[in-house]
């Protein structure tokens, strides 16, 4: 396997990871040994739906847009990466947050 074929299912992983629901993408974070994830708002919401193309989802079923306002379905709740976005609304189970400056967001994985 060449390393762009290694560099793609890496970044298909990571898509997927961000996805799936919390206790499923545990298990691929510790796969790559993740101790930390760093999240942008409003940078990943509106990337939201490439990542989900790439991970072979249809991120309209998990993200829509309201009144110019991002809002997660009640399937969109279910993923990872909307549970880090909408914390304070979704409380992530297995992340502590340790940094929010209104911009970025790291957490610390909870494993």
């Amino acid at each position: 396997m060449c390393s762009s074929d290694l560099s793609s299912e890496k970044i298909h992983d990571m898509a997927t990871m961000f996805m799936i629901p919390e206790d499923q993408s545990l298990q691929m974070m510790r796969r790559y040994g993740v101790s930390h994830v760093l999240v942008f708002t409003p940078d990943d919401l509106q990337k939201f739906y490439w990542i989900a193309q790439i991970a072979g989802q249809n991120g309209t079923e998990y993200l829509t847009m309201k009144d110019n306002t991002y809002q997660p379905t009640d399937l969109g709740t279910q993923t990872t990466l909307l549970r880090l976005l909408f914390d304070d609304t979704v409380r992530p189970v297995h992340f502590t947050k340790v940094y929010d400056n209104g911009k970025g967001k790291i957490y610390r994985v909870n494993y």
